[in-house]
């Protein structure tokens, strides 16, 4: 039990006495380990950032966005207006991440200002830029415009010899592109049961924030109109979305082979530099060995050492690649990229990077553990 103390204990004494008196050797680990770390790093945030940037741009453009339209016959309007509401609130209630407007369009159209023909929609509470005016007020008409400033305060709209008034306000983005009209007449839905009668229109416009949210939910409102035998038009950018997926995943390969062959490399020069300091301390060693100290110590020794600055130099590199990131991306025209501060960096990648030197540090020690097999004789004579 002693001599499992003093030999591991004079092993750690003999290498700092070689660390001060060469101190290249332990200096050389450490700066191809935390240079080697600190390119993967840099790999790896500037492919997420990149990523982020691309996926916020198709958000900005709306590229995230898919557009549903379905056109109800008279004959099924009583049981699709009851399945429509139902379906608006499964739609609310699996996304709520989501951005969902949720209107009917009735096949009817009110007259406005010398006769003008205007679509009649019908809102429900959760719709959400008229909720927003509806909130604290008895339900409204509204008149939809994209000009509401040119109309007056009140507007006054004709249906079947009947005069309905209405308030002006702004139309939003997704009414105008699923109407492709400037103007339309919103009632809530309660006062437009009458004309659902003669047929209806329901329009879903949802907006997503990331790729995988969008395609789940195409996946399921096109799994849900199938089994329900209804073929809604639809419009969306998925298709191209799906090609930058695949270059996204193309990406994630890409940066696990660039982790893997800085693994690689510092494997190498770390093994390189393990074995010419074996061969420069063969001779202390195989004495050892011949006082009766197993080859398991001296090889678990040289492990422990070289993990020991491996793992300085990984340190060093985390430490580090915030400031030599904000440097490079200060140096950099054209990139809207984040600060370091802003970043982080996903816990899998750091994962990927340590258990890769890891595996260097192992291989590096293979042709020390070659070394360790010849007879202590052989190197004493």
């Amino acid at each position: 039990m002693k001599s499992l103390i003093l030999i591991p204990s004079y092993l750690w004494k003999n290498t700092f006495r070689r660390w001060f008196e060469n101190p290249t050797s332990p200096l050389s680990k450490i700066l191809v380990t935390s240079i080697l770390s600190l390119l993967a790093l840099l790999v790896l945030v500037f492919f997420a950032e990149s990523k982020y940037q691309l996926q916020k741009k198709l958000s900005e453009t709306n590229s995230l966005r898919i557009y549903l339209a379905d056109r109800i016959l008279p004959s099924e309007a009583t049981t699709q207006l009851i399945k429509s509401r139902s379906e608006e609130e499964m739609w609310h209630r699996e996304f709520p991440t989501a951005r969902l407007s949720y209107f009917r369009q009735t096949f009817q159209f009110v007259q406005w200002k010398d006769n003008r023909a205007v679509p009649v929609i019908a809102y429900s509470s959760k719709y959400p830029s008229l909720s927003i005016h509806d909130a604290g007020e008895a339900p409204n008409i509204w008149l939809l415009s994209t000009s509401p400033q040119h109309c007056s305060p009140i507007e006054e709209i004709t249906s079947d010899r009947t005069t309905l008034y209405a308030k002006p306000i702004a139309m939003d983005d997704d009414m105008q592109l699923a109407l492709g009209t400037s103007s339309a007449i919103a009632i809530p839905e309660e006062m437009a049961i009458p004309f659902f009668t003669a047929g209806f229109y329901t329009h879903i416009i949802a907006s997503f924030g990331d790729i995988d949210t969008a395609t789940r939910f195409e996946a399921a409102t096109s799994a849900y109109y199938a089994a329900e035998r209804r073929s809604p038009r639809k419009f969306n950018s998925l298709g191209i979305i799906a090609e930058v997926e695949k270059l996204n995943q193309l990406q994630t390969q890409i940066r696990i082979g660039i982790v893997l062959t800085c693994g690689l490399i510092s494997a190498l020069i770390i093994g390189a530099i393990a074995w010419l300091e074996f061969r420069q301390e063969s001779y202390l060693l195989a004495l050892l060995r011949s006082f009766g100290t197993p080859r398991f110590i001296l090889l678990i020794h040289g492990l422990c050492e070289n993990a020991v600055l491996t793992g300085l130099g990984i340190f060093i590199a985390f430490k580090s690649w915030p400031l030599i990131y904000n440097i490079l991306i200060g140096s950099v025209n054209g990139l809207q990229l984040r600060a370091a501060e802003f970043l982080t960096l996903p816990q899998l990648d750091m994962a990927i990077i340590i258990a890769a030197s890891a595996v260097g540090v192992l291989l590096a020690m293979i042709p020390v553990a070659v070394g360790l097999r010849k007879p202590a004789g052989l190197i004493l004579q």
